[in-house]
């Protein structure tokens, strides 16, 4: 995160309340599902792309965190 310029806080609060605006994609791994939660913080948009173990999990793991757009 720190090479991307974002810090633990704002991950959190795209987690927290970010929202999903692409449709979920399958995994590498089998049986994981790929979602990529959205928010605008600060005025610019941070993606966090997060591991689920199935379309009904409640809980995953990060992959990667982005900022969307230039």
């Amino acid at each position: 995160m720190r090479e991307r310029h974002m810090t633990r806080l704002q991950v959190l609060e795209v987690l927290r309340h970010g929202v999903i605006r692409r449709e979920p994609e399958p995994g590498l791994q089998a049986g994981h599902v790929l979602c990529r939660l959205e928010r605008v913080i600060a005025g610019h948009h941070l993606g966090v792309v997060i591991a689920l173990d199935g379309k009904s999990a409640v809980s995953g793991w990060v992959v990667t965190a982005l900022w969307i757009g230039g």
